[in-house]
């Protein structure tokens, strides 16, 4: 298990986790980091020499970070980077923030069931073969999600997940309690990750947005919360 700690920084609360050539930071309590201007202090706050946010749309696009610096937001829900202190960050407040990295690459996605289905995934896994050849494993890091225990989910949603997934990345998620399905996101992600070769270790958080109380959550909130941002970068 990675060695997570809570940190203060600027009167607020994180969740930090040291994992050796990476770190990967979490924000918690109500704060909305919507506003770029606490992004930017954060990173300060951090050592960081910048953190890149995109426009996030519920896709599976994956931006190369050093090319989002400067101009107008872009749109995507994935960062990528090889650049030491060069901060990607990814807002959600339910949503799954999912760390990818090997020695030399960081990737942290924005990963929703519309982003499963459109395959988030299985595109950051072969940008990240791309960009380090030299690889021998990826690791793997879930952030703070809505877990099983509280996403309840419809058939409709399920249906449009076997359309687009293997069978048994679906059928890992979901959960039947009586009539009623619930779903885990980090379950199909790590399903799909085997489908695609990844060998490294896992590190969870095993915190649940809904029902922890520690970070902004959409469900519990009716739609109306903050968010929340996760931040990770090469040290």
């Amino acid at each position: 298990m990675a060695p997570w700690k809570w940190i203060v920084l600027g009167g607020e609360r994180f969740l930090m986790g040291d994992l050796g050539d990476v770190a990967f930071v979490c924000s918690t309590g109500d704060s909305d980091y919507r506003d770029e201007n606490r992004v930017e202090a954060l990173g300060k706050r951090l050592g960081l020499d910048r953190v890149v946010t995109l426009n996030q749309v519920h896709g599976a696009d994956v931006l190369v970070a050093e090319e989002c610096i400067g101009g107008r937001k872009k749109e995507g829900d994935g960062l990528i980077t090889v650049t030491p202190a060069l901060g990607v960050g990814i807002l959600t407040a339910d949503c799954l923030p999912l760390l990818l990295f090997t020695h030399r690459v960081v990737a942290l996605l924005h990963v929703g069931w519309r982003g499963l289905r459109r395959g988030i995934v299985e595109r950051s896994v072969r940008y990240i073969k791309l960009l380090d050849k030299s690889f021998k494993k990826i690791n793997i890091v879930f952030g703070p999600r809505i877990r099983e225990c509280c996403y309840q989910v419809g058939e409709d949603m399920v249906g449009e997940l076997e359309e687009a997934l293997p069978g048994e990345a679906v059928r890992r998620g979901v959960r039947v309690r009586g009539e009623k399905l619930f779903f885990s996101l980090s379950d199909t992600v790590g399903c799909l990750l085997e489908r695609e070769g990844v060998l490294g270790e896992v590190y969870d958080t095993f915190l649940c947005t809904c029902c922890s109380g520690k970070f902004p959550s959409y469900r519990r909130s009716g739609g109306v919360s903050p968010r929340f941002v996760s931040i990770a970068w090469k040290k």
